[in-house]
């Protein structure tokens, strides 16, 4: 059986889009952490995929994860509060965590954001940063940490089995 020029060509042309068609879109978070001198409050803003979250969610016993529903948002939120963790120095390692309050939950397109705030006197001078978000579900999560602080913003990436990591805002 001969091949047809046109058709090799054609089939040659269409495999790039075929590795597009079957790429998986990587497993990843985005927080964002800053100081809010206006409200008096540490606020922090999770921006994961909403997708990703009902995975984790059915994964961890939740027999409806939608995410359209308020007792799947409250659970995230729970989730949230048990994954991700701010601490101040105590002694060059982490002090006892930030009580960090849930403000609430939302969809935006295909992506959920949870926040936290907490109030305090002022800024934080340094902090240690644990982000365990999803990846019990996911072990090739990655979650990004930006923290503003007027300053600039730095960055911190947690990866595998990447526990507290410091970062000093001044």
């Amino acid at each position: 059986m001969r091949l047809d020029r046109r058709a090799l060509l054609l089939a040659a042309s269409a495999l790039p889009l075929a590795g597009a068609a079957f790429a998986h879109r990587a497993k990843q978070s985005i927080t964002r952490v800053s100081w809010n001198g206006r409200t008096g409050a540490l606020e922090v803003v999770h921006r994961l995929h909403a997708h990703d979250a009902e995975l984790a969610l059915g994964r961890a016993g939740m027999t409806n994860p939608a995410l359209d529903g308020v007792e799947a948002k409250a659970r995230l939120a729970l989730m949230v509060e048990e994954q991700f963790a701010l601490a101040e120095p105590a002694g060059g390692k982490p002090g006892a965590p930030l009580p960090l309050a849930i403000v609430g939950a939302e969809i935006d397109a295909d992506e959920i954001l949870v926040y936290q705030e907490q109030k305090r006197s002022g800024p934080p001078e340094a902090l240690y940063v644990r982000n365990d978000l999803l990846r019990a579900a996911f072990p090739d999560q990655v979650n990004q940490v930006n923290l503003d602080f007027g300053a600039g913003t730095r960055t911190l990436v947690f990866r595998g089995a990447d526990g507290w990591k410091q970062v000093a805002l001044r």
